[in-house]
Parts: structure tokens; C-alpha cells; sequence
């Protein structure tokens, strides 16, 4: 029975107990499970139930004061063995013979087949594919670009366009002779004045 089982147990025999001293203590004899008892007898047995109860409840709580300290001693005696192993590996060498003498071994690496560093390759490379990882080698090709500083828009002018010249404009004057006037009736004209020299050439 669990312990609060053998609690409720034994406070149920107390109480078994106080009734057959009470009501049964005239009974000179009970036959019982195929044993005869008397009222002495019946109460010595059920009263050696109650004190081996309250021995296991007693042991029981030793051995839970007991299991905490052995709790703590693991605990730090661990501790100290780690650190002096670590001692011990430091003043004599991993591979010296007196490491034996204290019940420690070195763990001799297993060589790796070809089939297994095939596939811790394959797998590392998974690993690195899925956590989106680089190597050195690649890391080492990224660099940074940096961004020229922002310059405001010079503003273009369209050079002049020279001016067309303009061809110059030539007004011709024509001046139309005035006709000769028709000598009015009546009138003589002189006679056309002839030259000296048209007067003194011989004529042919």
C-alpha cells in the first residue's frame, strides 16, 4: 500500500481496537479466518500492523532524507572528479599509461568510411543550403558597394541660335525718260548744234 494508504489503515485499526476493548473484552474466544483469537490476542495483531506501519513510514522518510543526500554528494563529487581528471590528463598526457590507474580511458576516434564522410558532406552542405550559409571562401568574393552621393541636376542651357540673316533688300529705281515734247505748231526748233570737228571732216 502507498503511504497514505498505510496511514488511513492504521488509523482504522485504532479505531478496531478501541471497539473490541470497549464491547468484545467479555468474549472469551473468536474463531476468525480459521484461527481462534481472544480479545487479547485479536488486539496484539492488529495492533503489530500499526507499528509496522509507522516503522516503514519511519524508514520511509529516512530513505528520503538518505536519497537527498546522496543527491547532493553526486552532485559535487562529480564536480571534482571532472576536475581532477582534467588534472590529471594536463600533468601526465592523454596518452600516458597512468591514466589507467585511475579507471579512465582515452575514447579513441573512429576512423570514418568513405561512405560516411560522403554523407557528412552531403549532409553539411544540406545544413548550409538551408540555413542559407556561406563558406569563407565565398563570403570573402561579397563586398560592399558604396553609393555616390546624391548631386543636384545642373540645369542645361541650349546654346543661342543665331539669328538668320536676312537678305538685304535692293530697290531698283526706274526712271522712264519723259517723251520729248511735240513742238507746238508755229514753233521752229533750232537746228541740232553740229560739232567743230563733225564740220571740218572731210566727207568721203
Amino acid at each position: 500500500m502507498g503511504n497514505k494508504n498505510n496511514t488511513s489503515a492504521a488509523a482504522g485499526d485504532s479505531k478496531i481496537i478501541a471497539g473490541i476493548t470497549k464491547d468484545l473484552s467479555t468474549v472469551s474466544s473468536l474463531a476468525l479466518a480459521g484461527t481462534t483469537y481472544t480479545p487479547v490476542t485479536l488486539i496484539q495483531l492488529i495492533q503489530g500492523r500499526i507499528n509496522q506501519i509507522n516503522q516503514v513510514a519511519t524508514a520511509r522518510a529516512a530513505w528520503l532524507a538518505a536519497v537527498k543526500t546522496l543527491e547532493a554528494m553526486n552532485t559535487e563529487v562529480h564536480a571534482v572528479e571532472m576536475g581532477l581528471k582534467q588534472y590529471v590528463f594536463n600533468a601526465f598526457g592523454k596518452s600516458s599509461p597512468l591514466i589507467a590507474d585511475f579507471g579512465w580511458t582515452m575514447k579513441q576516434p573512429t576512423p570514418l568510411t568513405a561512405e560516411q564522410k560522403a554523407a557528412a558532406v552531403a549532409k553539411a552542405k544540406a545544413t548550409r543550403e538551408a540555413r542559407n550559409t556561406m563558406s569563407k571562401k565565398q563570403k570573402a568574393k561579397i563586398t560592399g558597394t558604396v553609393q555616390p552621393p546624391a548631386q543636384a541636376p545642373v540645369a542645361t542651357t541650349s546654346p543661342a541660335t543665331a539669328p538668320t540673316p536676312t537678305p538685304a533688300t535692293v530697290n531698283l529705281v526706274i526712271t522712264t525718260p519723259a517723251p520729248a515734247a511735240t513742238p507746238a505748231a508755229g514753233v521752229t526748233q533750232p537746228a541740232p548744234a553740229i560739232s567743230a570737228a563733225a564740220a571740218i571732216a572731210p566727207k568721203s
